[in-house]
């Protein structure tokens, strides 16, 4: 074996000090920028726990203020309703082909993207059918943010549009029931989940890499766009981060000549979504309804009276009746 120059041997142990000093460094930038996002969380929390503890105005919903009020911790994202049951055990399990962790949704394999655990892919799947309950399932006193009610819900034969897709869940819960799927997913993570999890409906699966928008260009798709390749019922569920208001305001003249598309679009992430997107729809004679109950939601914003927001709205063309 060839003998190691002291030259060469200082030069090796000066590139391990620098690799462990820049692990190190990681790790500290890491853990400071952790603490540094935990303190200014606490201190918006703060805020918001005064504004509460100081508005006088009426609430016409006192039971759920009053949940809201009792929170110990930072929580800026809450159904204030108690829990009815829990989600029984299911299986999660790991594809060594795809590399890539799945749970079992009524007997289909639901996939999740690299970045998830064992722990994580097993949270957020609770949190989504006990908290989140947007296929409903009485796991709450109420569902705020169920897309569907018993008069209102993807029939058979429907082509779904589901804006901001990320994992599939609500897709893949009715993929038995729809003609074609419009998975439209920006978060380019999403996408080997996605193609993983709709393998089996492939030739009636179409999958965006796209935002949803209110135009057509490298980086987005409008909804008239997607809209105007079918002539059949149409399902358009959307929970984009805020832009609801945006996508809609771009398919109003389109919208305006269709009565056969129903649109349930999420309202809570800004606190005037709600009635922007009520004024919008009402401007082209489309009938809509809230979802019951409400949402205390202070992620992007900070909350202003009545601090709870609406979660969802249901719409359709005026022929239609709830």
């Amino acid at each position: 074996m060839k003998k190691l120059s002291l030259r060469t041997f200082i030069q090796n142990l000066y590139s391990l000090w620098v690799y462990d000093f820049h692990s190190w460094d990681t790790s500290l930038s890491g853990k400071i920028d952790y603490i540094e996002k935990n303190i200014a969380k606490k201190e918006k929390w703060d805020r918001i726990v005064s504004l509460l503890e100081n508005y006088k105005g009426e609430l016409s919903d006192s039971r759920e203020m009053a949940f809201v009020r009792a929170l110990q911790i930072p929580q800026f994202v809450v159904f204030p309703y108690h829990q009815i049951k829990r989600l029984e055990t299911f299986e999660v399990g790991y594809d060594n082909v795809l590399k890539l962790l799945y749970v079992i949704h009524d007997k289909k394999r639901l996939y999740y993207n690299r970045a998830f655990t064992i722990d994580s892919c097993e949270r957020s799947y609770r949190f989504l059918i006990e908290q989140d309950q947007i296929l409903e399932g009485g796991y709450l006193e109420k569902a705020p943010h169920c897309y569907q009610t018993e008069s209102f819900k993807v029939e058979e034969g429907d082509v779904l549009i589901d804006g901001g897709a990320a994992e599939g869940l609500f897709a893949l819960d009715v993929i038995d029931k729809v003609s074609h799927v419009y998975l439209i997913e920006a978060d380019s993570n999403w996408i080997p989940a996605l193609k993983a999890t709709f393998a089996p409906y492939k030739d009636k699966v179409t999958i965006i890499n796209k935002y949803l928008s209110d135009c057509d260009d490298t980086d987005n798709i409008s909804l008239g766009s997607i809209l105007a390749r079918h002539n059949g019922n149409c399902f358009v569920k959307m929970d984009i981060e805020g832009a609801e208001p945006k996508v809609i305001k771009g398919a109003l003249s389109y919208l305006n000549t269709r009565d056969n598309v129903k649109l349930s679009c999420c309202t809570y992430h800004y606190q005037n979504d709600a009635k922007e997107l009520a004024d919008l729809f009402e401007s082209i004679g489309y009938q809509h309804e809230f979802s019951a109950g409400w949402f205390f939601f202070a992620e992007y914003d900070m909350p202003e009276p009545p601090y709870l927001r609406h979660a969802l709205i249901r719409a359709k063309n005026e022929s239609f009746f709830f």
